[in-house]
C-alpha cells in the first residue's frame, strides 16, 4: 500500500486538498515537496487567505480554487487527495474516487471515532484503508488522531 506514496509528492504529481481551510496540511506539504497542489476552499475569505499565504511563502506549486467540490468537472487527474474536516468520510471517499488517477492515494486526517465510517466508505471503490494513529499534545492532555490512507480499487 505505501509503495509509491513518496511519488505522490514528486515533481509532476498533482495533489488536491479538499476544504483547505487555513491550509493545513496542504501549505506545509507544498513547501516540503515538488508536487503541484490545488487547494479547494469554497469560502472566499479563506481562499483569499490561502492565496496570500502561498504567495508570501513563495509557493509556485500552489493554486487556490474557490469552487465547491460538487461543481468540479474534472476527470481523474490527481495522484493524491488530502482532507481534514472536509465532510463525513463517505463524502470524502466519493469525491476522491472521481478525481484520483488509478494508483492514486487518499490521505484522510481523522479521529479514532471515525474508523468504522472510514472502513464502510472504503467498501465499494477503495482497497481497505491503512490507519496510522498519532497523538497531539493539548494543554496537559494528549488527543488521539489518525491518518487513514486508501487507494482506489483497480478494475
Amino acid at each position: 500500500m505505501f509503495v509509491g506514496l513518496a511519488e505522490s509528492f514528486a515533481a509532476g504529481s498533482r495533489a488536491l486538498d479538499l476544504g483547505s481551510g487555513a491550509g493545513f496540511p496542504s501549505l506545509l506539504l507544498a513547501a516540503a515537496t515538488d508536487a503541484e497542489f490545488v487547494l479547494l476552499e469554497a469560502r472566499r475569505k479563506r481562499a483569499s487567505f490561502l492565496s496570500v499565504a502561498a504567495a508570501e511563502m513563495g509557493l509556485t506549486n500552489v493554486r487556490v480554487d474557490s469552487s465547491r467540490a460538487e461543481t468540479m468537472t474534472t476527470a481523474p487527474s490527481f495522484d493524491l487527495v488530502t482532507a481534514r474536516a472536509f465532510a463525513e468520510p463517505s463524502i470524502v471517499f466519493k469525491t476522491a474516487s472521481v478525481v484520483l488517477k488509478p494508483g492514486g492515494r487518499l490521505i484522510l486526517y481523522a479521529n479514532p471515532g471515525q474508523r468504522s465510517a472510514i472502513e464502510s466508505a472504503c467498501v465499494d471503490a477503495f482497497e481497505p484503508a491503512i490507519f496510522m494513529d498519532y497523538e497531539v499534545p493539548r494543554s496537559a492532555q494528549r488527543v488521539a488522531h489518525m491518518l487513514a490512507i486508501a487507494q482506489p480499487r483497480t478494475a
